[in-house]
């Protein structure tokens, strides 16, 4: 405490000014100065180890933009003068404040050496005045010991304070020195810029005499390419526009052919079905008919019974009227039974007409007719030898007195003829309709041998469309060949050229 009271108010003030708070100044800034540094260098080594880019220091920033934009127009970037440029530009915050790094980076490295240098310079100032001071009071003749050590008193004092103010300064430059040993802000400087030259030469793209080269050749490699396709595009429009033609005329006449076909298809799709519906509706009539045939059979065979055993009346009257005298009335009745007989032929003749038509249309038909035609064949024989019979009776009857009986065996035969008459009106109705069964039949079968020599020619066009095609494909393959060749010679142009182009890129 003795010390500090050597030291006037003026010169305490002085010395926290001058020495105290610039040291203490000092410290913060080269501490903050070091953060800012490290904190910078992680940040660049991030975006060199390929990792989330972040919020970058504005140094970043500004280096990636003159690094492009020098690229751009140097063939060698300098990127060590550009980044020692830009870092001289730096700046860092310290109390609110925007500071720049170099110039504080340099104070903080001076100031050590500029308060050691003021303190020795306090200490020999001090020491020169007051030995001055001393030698005047030695020269002093018959002076005491003690007032010589009163005097004395006061110029050591001023060397003390002069001492103490050195002492002050050498202990604040010591802490200085050892801050910036720890904090050592060239270091952090040197890592921040060979990380900042590091990202620039390996991880920022640009354009270097080399890219440059590459561009400018790869600018006239798509020149020649696009020159080559428009080349290429002229010789296949000349060699291949007429085939391809020809091969889009033969497309939409095959397309217009398969049209017609389609259609043609279509209408004897449509043609088959109303035939196979109208053969289908003639099975079904005729179904109809046959149970009417067989009824019409059943009656005749009844009839035919009847007739038989009219015969047998008349063979029986036959024999009862040899002595009868009854001959006109065996006239009339053998004229009756003539008309009869002849109606009963042409019955028989447009049964068997009829009966040829069904056999020609219908299998099932014809063996109905057959039947019926075998039952009215025997029913004439027998019909016809009643006929002899009766004629060679009425030659015996001329004296015959059995006129009631003759008379009722004549209404039995009279009933068994209209019996006989419907059934063939019957069979006639039912022969009529087979007739048109078998006519719409007949429609039918011709409508599909039309339509089968239809889809014939269709399936010659057909054939003929494709063997003009394949002639066309053989032609156009031929062509194709040709045109092969020709790609393959320009091919060889390009490689030369090519080749020439790279021996000269070389060069």
């Amino acid at each position: 405490m003795a010390l500090f009271n050597l030291f006037p108010p003026y010169l305490i003030v002085l010395t926290l000014v001058l020495v105290i708070f610039p040291t203490v100044l000092a410290v913060g800034i080269r501490i903050t100065l070091y953060k800012h540094l490290q904190k910078s260098t992680a940040k660049v080594k991030r975006l060199i180890r390929g990792k989330s880019r972040g919020v970058q220091p504005k140094i970043v920033s500004n280096l990636e933009n003159r690094f492009k934009i020098a690229s751009n127009q140097l063939d060698d970037v300098n990127t060590a003068a550009l980044v020692d440029s830009l870092y001289h530009a730096e700046k860092f915050t310290f109390m609110s404040k925007s500071l720049r790094c170099e110039k504080w980076d340099y104070f903080v490295r001076v100031l050590p050496n500029l308060l050691l240098a003021f303190g020795l310079l306090g200490t020999f100032l001090g020491i020169t005045l007051n030995l001055t001071g001393i030698s005047t009071l030695i020269d002093i003749n018959n002076v005491d010991v003690q007032s010589l050590g009163e005097k004395l008193k006061t110029p050591l004092e001023s060397m003390g304070i002069a001492f103490i103010t050195s002492l002050i300064g050498l202990a604040c430059s010591s802490l200085l020195t050892v801050i910036n040993l720890i904090f050592n802000t060239n270091l952090a400087k040197a890592n921040l810029i060979s990380s900042l030259e590091d990202y620039l030469d390996n991880t920022v793209k640009g354009n270097s005499r080399l890219d440059k080269a590459v561009n400018r050749m790869v600018d006239t490699q798509q020149a020649f390419l696009t020159n080559f396709h428009t080349e290429v595009t002229r010789v296949l429009e000349s060699s291949l526009g007429k085939v391809a033609k020809e091969i889009a005329d033969g497309n939409q006449e095959t397309a217009k052919l398969v049209t017609q076909v389609c259609e043609r298809l279509t209408e004897t799709a449509g043609t088959l079905s109303t035939g196979a519906t109208t053969f289908q509706r003639s099975a079904f009539e005729l179904n109809e008919q046959v149970p009417i045939i067989t009824q019409a059979n059943r009656e005749f065979t009844q009839s035919s019974q009847e007739l038989k055993n009219s015969v047998l009346l008349f063979k029986q009257a036959s024999e009862l009227i040899e002595k009868s005298n009854f001959s006109g009335n065996i006239e009339r009745f053998t004229a009756s039974l003539a008309e009869t007989q002849a109606r009963f032929s042409q019955s028989t003749a447009l049964l068997e007409q009829n009966i040829g038509e069904i056999i020609s249309s219908n299998k099932r038909a014809n063996d109905l007719a057959e039947q019926v035609y075998l039952n009215i064949q025997e029913s004439s024989q027998k019909l016809q030898n009643s006929a002899l019979g009766f004629l060679e009776a009425s030659e015996k009857i001329e004296s015959s007195q059995f006129a009631d009986k003759l008379v009722q065996a004549t209404a039995d035969l009279m009933t068994a003829h209209q019996q006989f008459a419907n059934s063939t009106t019957d069979l006639n109705q039912s022969t009529q309709s087979l007739a048109s069964l078998t006519q719409d039949f007949h429609r039918s079968m011709t409508t599909m041998v039309e339509l089968g020599i239809k889809i014939t020619d269709l399936n010659q066009k057909s054939e003929t469309i494709l063997e003009q095609n394949q002639q066309r494909s053989v032609t156009e393959q031929e062509k194709l060949s040709n045109i092969q060749g020709e790609l393959v010679k320009l091919i060889e142009t390009v490689k030369t050229y090519q080749d020439s182009f790279n021996s000269e890129s070389k060069q």
